[in-house]
């Protein structure tokens, strides 16, 4: 039932924005650490038993940290990294600072 779910258009576009901004931010040490200091060393993602579940739980982990999340974003430190500048971290600076998954909350 969860992957019907998955299948509504709004749903499936918010699972990818958050699997993206996972994936970059997962994908950088340095962004990974900027994200620890401002998350309180909390972690976006968790292993689960599906793909599908691992994609809600990121979700739902990013919807947490949101205050958070658009606080290093705003910051000094992610403008004065190179990340902030390309088109990938303009992306996640651009989803973060949005709120583009305030419906699923």
């Amino acid at each position: 039932m969860p992957e019907d779910i998955g299948k509504i258009s709004k749903v499936w576009n918010t699972l990818k924005r958050a699997m993206f901004c996972n994936g970059y931010i997962y994908n950088h040490v340095g962004i990974v650490n900027l994200m620890w200091r401002f998350t309180n060393q909390r972690n976006l993602h968790r292993l689960a038993i599906t793909i599908f579940a691992t994609s809600f739980i990121t979700l739902s982990q990013i919807l947490k940290q949101k205050n958070n999340l658009q606080k290093m974003i705003t910051s000094p430190e992610w403008n004065n990294t190179k990340w902030s500048k390309d088109v990938a971290g303009k992306k996640l600076t651009s989803t973060f600072l949005h709120l583009q998954f305030e419906f699923l909350a």
